[in-house]
């Protein structure tokens, strides 16, 4: 008979009780959630399991928002990259194309500082043989051609007016001319 007393005493509390789960803000979270006044408490409150939803709810379209942009960005990254190393192989072939082109050049001027060194001695040659066949022509020009002289250049007219004719041969054998 002692419990008889308890019973009136845990009905007036019960709904005290279940008014306190309700009425205070609590962090409610059905896994951790054992009382059924805190779980009824957090069915009916506004801040409650509606509340944890909407908000988990605003995390993870935040995550997901943010995982979109830093795909966005990964993509955007991608394409840099992509643009980089494109840029950077056409460097590289620019490079090893003018390095080829430096080469070449490099060589043309080695050939032609040759050539220009062989020119000035062909050129010195070519100026004492100048000088040395003017000195002849000075010396042979006051002096009477000798009979040698006269025979090659008998031989030389000879030899002209023979190519003359032959040209004038060509001339007529060939139409239209």
């Amino acid at each position: 008979m002692a419990r008889a007393w308890l019973r009136p005493l845990l009905l007036a509390a019960a709904p005290a009780a279940f008014l306190a789960g309700c009425g205070a803000p609590q962090d409610c979270d059905p896994s951790r959630d054992r009382s059924i006044f805190k779980v009824a408490g957090c069915v009916a409150s506004k801040d409650g399991y509606q509340a944890r939803v909407d908000r988990l709810s605003e995390q993870a379209d935040r995550a997901e928002a943010d995982r979109r942009a830093a795909e966005a960005d990964r993509r955007a990254a991608e394409t840099r990259r992509d643009a980089a190393a494109g840029q950077a192989a056409r460097l590289r072939a620019d490079l090893a194309s003018q390095q080829t082109r430096s080469i070449a050049l490099e060589r043309d001027i080695r050939d032609a500082r040759n050539r220009a060194r062989m020119d000035q001695q062909r050129l010195g040659q070519l100026e004492s043989e100048l000088a040395s066949l003017r000195a002849e022509q000075d010396r042979l020009r006051g002096a009477p051609p000798s009979p040698q002289q006269q025979q090659q250049l008998q031989e030389l007219r000879r030899r002209q007016d023979s190519l003359e004719q032959q040209w004038d041969r060509l001339r007529q054998a060939t139409p239209g001319s």
